[in-house]
């Protein structure tokens, strides 16, 4: 089952996604920071209240691939085509982050 913790996770991380090409940098980060603290504290309420279970765990998963995998590899590509940088130098660096 999902917690509310870890569907905050997920909306925080989808937030960021849409902010990043608005240069809303600052914003999404603090997202990522956000998201950081309530992915920590999810497991263990999860735990206690009795509420885990194998689709909870697959979606918490995927909640974090896209607050800490996509993310952080969106905003460097976006950052570095914003400084002239050459399309396969993006790829090299960009996509092996995720």
């Amino acid at each position: 089952m999902i917690t509310l913790s870890s569907a905050a996770v997920a909306s925080f991380g989808s937030l960021c996604v849409l902010l990043v090409p608005d240069r809303g940098y600052f914003i999404a980060m603090i997202c990522v920071v956000i998201s950081l603290i309530l992915d920590r504290i999810d497991g263990p309420i999860s735990r206690k209240l009795g509420l885990s279970t194998p689709m909870g765990a697959q979606l918490d998963s995927l909640a974090d691939l896209l607050a800490f995998g996509m993310l952080p590899s969106l905003v460097l590509a976006i950052k570095m085509h914003q400084l002239n940088m050459p399309l396969p130098v993006i790829f090299c660096t960009a996509i092996p982050y995720t």
